[in-house]
């Protein structure tokens, strides 16, 4: 089989085995991969999906663990927020949260 571009969708830690086996059967100059592939993705690649390692598969195979979500609920996701005409924020470091405006 003879394509020009190949899309594969499939988790990260399990590319290896899936991308060495889809460049043996297909004759490509370009292949994507992506973990979330959008509506550009697949417009790129004209619909070309010929592999798809979704999540539940990969929990299944032991590739991936379950996750749990926790959802933290403070005033400002609660009720919102509004930094008003003129107000200054102070830029900071995204780890430490220092500020990197005036002291």
């Amino acid at each position: 089989m003879s394509s020009s571009t190949l899309l594969s969708s499939m988790n990260v830690t399990a590319v290896s085995t899936t991308l060495e086996t889809s460049t043996d059967y297909f004759d490509v100059f370009q292949i994507g991969l992506t973990a979330t592939p959008d509506n550009r993705t697949f417009g790129y690649f004209n619909q070309n999906l010929v592999s798809d390692y979704g999540y539940e598969k990969a929990v299944i195979d032991g590739v991936l663990v379950p996750y749990n979500v926790f959802t933290i609920e403070t005033e400002i996701t609660k009720n919102g927020s509004v930094i008003k005409m003129g107000e200054k924020v102070d830029k900071r470091e995204r780890l430490t949260r220092k500020s990197f405006g005036k002291h």
